[in-house]
C-alpha cells in the first residue's frame, strides 16, 4: 500500500458519497468564473450532508466540513453541513466528471463543465480525494486539515419533457461553429 504523504506527515484522504446533493447558486462554479468571492478560473462544488454521524466523523478525521445554521434563533443544532470541492483542471488532465440523464452518460471536459453551473441536478456520486492543508499557519489555532477536492463524479441531471424524444439522436461534443451554419 502505498500512502501518499506531505511534509507534515499527514496522508492523503479518500472518501466516497453517494447520493448525495449538490447545492443550487452561489455554492457551485463549475465553469470557474470569476466574482466577487471567487478568482477566474477556481472552480468549486459544494455538496450538502444531512447525515449528522457522518458529517461529525469527517470533522474528526479533519476535513472542512461546516454546520449550517437555522435562521430561527430558538434552533441551536446546525440544519444540515456542508463541503466545499474544489475541481482542479489543468491543460492535461481534470477529474472524470460524468453527467447522466436517464440512461446516457457523456463525459464533460473542461469546456462543457460550465453547463452544470445551472443544470437542475438530481443526485450525485463522488470519489472525493483530501489534500493535506495546514490552516492558520503560524497561529495558535493551526492545523492540520483535508481540502476536499472531486477525483471522479456521476452526476444525475433532471430529464425534461424532450430528453427522450431526442436521446438517440447523435451529440457533437466539440460545439457548433455557428458561421457554419446554412442560415
Amino acid at each position: 500500500i502505498f500512502i501518499m504523504m506531505n511534509e507534515k506527515k499527514m496522508p492523503w484522504g479518500h472518501i466516497s458519497i453517494e447520493n448525495t446533493t449538490i447545492l443550487p447558486g452561489g455554492w457551485r462554479n463549475f465553469g470557474g468564473r470569476a466574482s466577487r468571492f471567487n478568482a477566474q478560473g477556481s472552480r468549486f462544488c459544494t455538496i450538502r450532508i444531512d447525515d449528522f454521524d457522518l458529517a461529525e466523523q469527517l470533522i474528526s478525521e479533519g476535513w472542512l466540513v461546516k454546520p449550517v445554521m437555522s435562521r430561527n434563533p430558538d434552533v441551536t443544532e446546525p440544519e444540515y453541513y456542508t463541503l466545499k470541492l474544489k475541481i482542479k483542471v489543468y491543460d492535461d488532465s481534470m477529474p472524470d466528471i460524468w453527467v447522466i440523464v436517464g440512461n446516457k452518460k457523456r463525459k464533460l471536459n473542461a469546456e462543457s463543465l460550465a453547463m452544470l453551473d445551472t443544470a437542475d441536478i438530481i443526485s450525485a456520486d463522488l470519489e472525493i480525494l483530501g489534500r493535506p492543508t495546514l490552516m492558520h499557519e503560524g497561529q495558535p489555532d493551526e492545523k492540520m486539515c483535508y481540502s476536499a477536492r472531486i477525483k471522479e463524479a456521476y452526476i444525475v441531471l433532471a430529464e425534461n419533457r424532450f430528453s427522450q424524444k431526442y436521446a438517440d439522436y447523435e451529440s457533437d461534443d466539440q460545439g457548433t461553429d455557428l458561421s457554419k451554419m446554412p442560415f
